[in-house]
C-alpha cells in the first residue's frame, strides 16, 4: 500500500511541476498529496531496527555530529567537572544524545535524519540538585498566525511563500554568563575530542551554543530571531513584532503600514 501511495505522489508531483515551476531555492514542499495520506512522519529508530545499522544511518549521524562540532556549539577542549566548578561555581551540567529517525517516511524522499539533543529534564547544579530556569520557552508556531499571514498574502494580490530557517537554535551564540557543561558520549566525540578528554577525569564540555531539549533553547531563538530582523534594512523598511503572536513580524514600509 505504501509503494501505491508513492507511486501516486510521484504522479501529482511531475503533474504539479508542469503548472508550479520552483520560484526560490527553498526546500521542495508538496504541493498536493493522496488525501489519505494526513501527513509525513518521522520513524524514530532503536537499535533493535535493522535500519540503524545500515550505511545511510550511519553517515546521517556522522554529518549532524560534524555539523555541530563545525559550528562551534560545544568547546574541543574539556575540563574535568571539578575544575569546571572552580572556574564556575555557578555552572550547570547535563548530558547530550542522539535520536536517530527515518524523515517522512511515507513519501519517496523518504531520508535518514540524526539531532543532537541536550537532557533538559536533568540538568543539576555542582551539588546534584536540579536547576530550574526563569526564562525558558517552546518557541510553538502559531497557527492563528500563519492562517492570516496567508490569507493576507492572498486577498491582497500577492503570494505567500515558507523557507525553514537552517539550523535555527544553533544560530545564536550564549552569553559569556551562561555556564553550560555537558558530557559527550565518546561516539560522539571527534578525534581531538577523544584525544583531549583522555588526559581528563570526568571531562565536561562547555556549551557555547543552544540545543533542542534545553528549555532555555527557544526563548533564545526568540530573542536571536528578533533582534536579526530588526536589524535588516530595506531602504526605509522595518520589521516590527505583532504583539501577542510570537515570532511574527510585520515588515513596515515606508508610509508606516505593513
Amino acid at each position: 500500500q505504501i509503494n501505491e501511495l508513492r507511486k501516486k505522489n510521484i504522479q501529482v508531483q511531475n503533474k504539479n511541476k508542469k503548472h508550479h515551476p520552483p520560484m526560490a531555492e527553498h526546500r521542495e514542499k508538496y504541493h498536493t498529496v493522496p488525501m489519505n495520506v494526513m501527513g509525513m512522519v518521522t520513524k524514530n529508530l532503536t537499535k533493535s531496527d535493522k535500519e540503524y545499522h545500515t550505511e545511510g544511518a550511519r553517515l546521517a549521524v556522522r554529518a549532524e555530529i560534524d555539523k555541530l562540532i563545525e559550528a562551534g556549539v560545544w568547546d574541543i577542549v574539556p575540563l574535568s567537572k571539578s575544575d569546571a566548578i572552580k572556574l564556575h561555581p555557578d555552572a550547570s551540567f547535563s548530558r547530550i544524545f542522539g535520536i536517530l529517525g527515518i524523515k517522512d517516511m511515507e513519501s519517496n524522499t523518504a531520508k535518514y535524519k540524526y539531532r543532537v539533543v541536550i537532557q533538559g529534564s536533568n540538568v543539576r547544579d555542582h551539588s546534584g540538585e536540579h536547576v530550574y530556569f526563569a526564562d525558558t520557552s517552546s518557541a510553538p508556531t502559531n497557527m492563528v498566525a500563519i492562517r492570516s499571514v496567508i490569507a493576507y498574502g492572498q486577498l491582497s494580490g500577492g503570494s505567500c511563500s515558507q523557507a525553514d530557517a537552517q539550523q535555527a537554535f544553533i544560530q545564536p551564540l550564549l552569553e559569556e554568563d551562561v555556564h553550560m557543561y555537558i558530557h559527550v558520549p565518546p561516539e560522539m566525540m571527534s578525534e581531538e575530542m577523544r584525544k583531549q578528554a583522555s588526559k581528563v577525569q570526568n571531562p565536561v564540555f562547555r556549551l557555547r551554543r543552544p540545543l533542542y531539549g534545553w528549555s532555555r533553547s527557544g526563548n533564545i531563538w526568540e530573542t536571536h530571531l528578533a533582534d536579526t530582523l530588526k536589524e535588516i534594512k530595506h531602504g526605509s523598511d522595518q520589521w516590527k513584532p505583532v504583539e501577542y503572536w510570537p515570532q511574527t513580524f510585520w515588515k513596515i514600509g515606508s508610509k508606516g503600514k505593513p
